[in-house]
Order: structure tokens, then sequence, then C-alpha cells
């Protein structure tokens, strides 16, 4: 199996030698830095798994590094100046951890471990949701590679694999109709049925029966915000209960 990768980054040298035998001892593999100024080239040469960073440090403190990360693992801080401000400070900056010195080392290699495994679920997430983009076509059926169509191809992963119901707004013309198969053709769903419906060309005795023949897939709602007044009360029931069926509610911006 291969070990679990730590970047540690300490301006202290006797500091930064124990916490690299600490975490070598443990099976894990180090790189040690004795400045924060170039770690995001050691992010992409290392490839670590999680980031343990002293707080203050010449150049660049552990909260400013932190701050100018964009992508990167957990980072852990730890400091021998710990206090409360600088422990909210640090989470509120995205810190996975704040560790005090003198260090507890089981505490520390705990903290270290859980970090390193969300990082490894988060990545294993984005690979699936990217295979699982990949075997739907949904970059076929949305083209472009802009960042907001990135950003989209993204999010349809991401909430595709929720039951919750879904509001997709935007002008006539601009694909809600492909959003809501591509949320059904990528969710666990996907060899149920797809029921795609206008809103506002039913009745509230329909829609019950809409929503039973949807049962286990997706119901697709478009034009909801034409619905009859009739109806509303009938729609409110099947959002509230919509366990049972991936509920796809489509209108346009104007009607908001």
């Amino acid at each position: 199996m291969t070990s679990k990768r730590v970047l540690i980054i300490d301006d202290d040298h006797m500091m930064r030698n124990s916490l690299t035998d600490l975490v070598e001892a443990a099976g894990w593999t180090v790189k040690a830095l004795a400045r924060a100024t170039d770690v995001e080239r050691w992010i992409t040469q290392f490839n670590p798994d999680v980031i343990l960073s002293d707080v203050r440090m010449p150049e660049v403190s552990g909260i400013e590094m932190l701050r100018s990360l964009t992508h990167a693992p957990p980072v852990v801080l730890i400091s021998a100046h710990g206090d409360i401000p600088t422990a909210v400070e640090a989470m509120a900056e995205g810190a996975y951890s704040f560790v005090e010195k003198p260090y507890d080392p089981r505490r520390l290699l705990l903290i270290l471990t859980h970090a390193a495994d969300q990082h490894h679920m988060r990545q294993s997430n984005d690979r699936l949701k990217e295979r699982l983009q990949q075997l739907s076509g949904i970059d076929r059926m949305l083209l472009g590679q802009t960042p907001d169509m990135v950003d989209l191809r993204k999010t349809i992963a991401t909430v595709a694999q929720s039951t919750a119901a879904v509001l997709v707004r935007g002008e006539t013309g601009t694909g809600k109709d492909l959003v809501a198969r591509a949320l059904h053709d990528i969710s666990p769903r996907c060899d149920r049925a797809f029921i795609a419906v206008n809103a506002a060309q039913f009745s509230a005795e329909q829609l019950p029966l809409v929503a039973q023949s949807a049962n286990g897939g997706t119901l697709f709602l478009d034009e909801v915000c034409a619905c009859p007044a009739d109806l509303q009360p009938a729609l409110l029931r099947i959002i509230e209960v919509s366990v049972l069926v991936k509920l796809v509610l489509a209108t346009i911006f104007a009607s908001l």
C-alpha cells in the first residue's frame, strides 16, 4: 500500500526534524521545507495528502500561505503561540485543524491521518464524477469549456447524487431540459423512468399519477411557474415527499 504523503513547513530546524521523524516513523513519506514561499510548486511536484505548517514564519506565515492556496490538500496549522483568536482565524481561512506546540504525537498523527483520508475521499469522488460525466456524455450535451460551463457540469455531477428537488433556472432555449436529462442520466436512478411534463398543461388530479409513473426515477416539471393555481397545493405535497422520485423543476429567470 502506498504511504501517505505530508508536506511539513517550519522555519525551526529542530521542530522540523522532530515532526519529520515522527511522521516517518509512522510510515509516512515526508517533504520538509523551511519556508512557505514556494508551496504551490511543491504541491505540484510532491503531491502531498496533507500539509502540516507552522503559523509564525518569516516572509510568509502559515495563515498567509493558507489564504494563497487555490487547489491544495487539507492544511493543518501548528504553533507555539496558539490561542483562541489564532485558531478561529485559521479555521475561518479553511484550515483542517489547528494544533498547539508542544503537541501530543498521537493526536497529531490522528489529525493528519483523518485529513489525508478526507483528501483521498475527495479525490475519489472527483474521479467518480468525471467518470460519470464521460459515461453519460454530458460534455456532448452541454458543450463549451468556459469556466461557467465547466462549473455547471461539475454542479450537475454533484447534485445528481442527491435525492433533493432541484430548481433549474434559465432563459428559454438555454437547455433546461438537457440539464434535467443529465441530472437523471448520471444519477443512481438512471435505470428508472424519466418523465418530462409541462406543468402548465395538466390538472391537479393528474399530478399524483404522473409522480407515481416516475416513482424511483426522475420527474421533470417544465414551466413550473406557469402551473394553474389549483395545482400548486398538490405540487407542494409532491415536493415535500419527493424522496421516492427525483424532482426537477424548471423556470425562466423572468418568472422569479
